[in-house]
């Protein structure tokens, strides 16, 4: 990937910082959410609690989750808890954690590493339990081999690095201690919306609530494994008709409103924020950076699911008001994907054909009757 020479600068200033240690030595402490200072003292400290009762400390990590019903005792005052990981394993993986990541990611996988300021986009905030680039539908967690590609890959356009050299068994212990801090972030930040909204000061976070929202953390990681996206037809070979449609497409599911009519996306108005709080602009397809990966099946799954914690919303749906199915609907994400690819590698945009479909699109908007003159 080639490099503005900005880009190159930040890189090496940051490189720099990393190799320099930054001055101090990580402290290798888990921090707390910021938004927890707002929960009564009681509720913070028995969130905190639960936390080092599931994963351990920074220091001593350990992976728990709750054991099958069967194996639970009768009328025990907590839910038995049962090793998800082994303890070794996860020390391997947090050995390489610190050493590849954390740096950028933070201990805690807050994103809030060291070198995090200098870099943009930020690195991703493991705790929300969201990941933006997944074979998997919208709103499902990655599988195995999606944290596998983007390790190996990296993420074109972004500080993300690839890991190419990296062994087998350093790659599966590190993705398994990335998969312990989400859960454990997403633990905290559930039980910190329970406290919130549904407890009293009084009250307290019993181990039923936290073993709760623990098993359906643990449950969403293991079914994401069974759902991947698959195209129900199979890829049409690209030419200058699927571009064509694709452009047409590109107009008729408003991708143009965010992305631009040019497809360098829109930079001004009312753009959004993602779910971390951050203004989310629509990325610019003419650079190439197709951070989720420039394979038509990416992009496909890109379209298809939107991406998570984004604005950017998911196609899946055919359009019943139009009478379209299910197969014609995957057709014309192929299509969209093809036109996609054709942008990001530097093809002219058929802006003949996207123009005449938003004039099209213009002339079908019902026109709003005139106000009557007031008297």
């Amino acid at each position: 990937m080639l490099l503005g020479s900005s880009r190159i600068a930040t890189c090496v200033a940051v490189a720099t910082m990393l190799m320099s240690g930054c001055g101090a030595p990580v402290e290798l402490k888990y921090t707390s959410r910021v938004d927890l200072q707002q929960l009564p003292a009681k509720h913070q400290q028995q969130i905190q609690a639960s936390l080092e009762d599931y994963f351990g400390t920074a220091r001593f990590p350990k992976f728990l989750a709750v054991a099958p019903a069967e194996e639970q005792p009768a009328d025990a005052p907590q839910p038995k808890l049962i090793e998800r990981e082994d303890r070794g394993h996860l020390q391997h993986g947090q050995a390489v954690y610190l050493n590849q990541c954390a740096g950028c990611h933070g201990v805690t996988g807050d994103g809030q590493g060291p070198a995090a300021k200098y870099l943009d986009p930020p690195p991703r905030d493991y705790r929300l339990g969201k990941f933006k680039f997944t074979s998997t539908p919208r709103g499902v967690k990655p599988r195995r081999t999606d944290l596998q590609r983007v390790l190996r890959r990296g993420a074109k356009g972004t500080s993300m690095p690839s890991f190419p050299w990296m062994t087998e068994d350093d790659l599966e212990a590190v993705i398994d201690y990335v998969m312990l801090l989400s859960s454990r972030g997403e633990l905290e930040y559930r039980l910190g919306q329970v406290a919130q909204a549904d407890l009293t000061e009084e009250d307290d976070v019993v181990p039923a609530i936290v073993a709760e929202q623990a098993q359906g953390i643990a449950l969403s990681w293991d079914e994401a494994e069974q759902q991947i996206v698959r195209p129900l037809t199979r890829e049409i070979t690209p030419s200058e008709e699927t571009i064509a449609a694709g452009a047409k497409a590109f107009v008729q599911l408003n991708c143009y409103k965010c992305h631009g009519h040019d497809g360098r996306g829109i930079k001004t108005g009312n753009i959004g924020k993602d779910d971390w709080g951050r203004v989310a602009r629509a990325a610019d397809l003419t650079t190439g950076t197709l951070h989720g990966g420039g394979r038509p099946i990416d992009i496909y799954r890109r379209i298809y699911s939107g991406i998570n914690g984004t604005p950017m919303p998911a196609f899946a749906q055919p359009d019943a008001n139009k009478g379209e199915t299910e197969t014609q609907r995957s057709d014309t994400i192929w299509h969209l994907s093809h036109f996609v690819n054709s942008v990001a590698n530097g093809q002219p945009l058929p802006m003949d054909v996207i123009d005449a479909e938003i004039r099209e699109q213009l002339k079908a908007q019902p026109v709003e009757p005139a106000a009557a003159p007031s008297e």
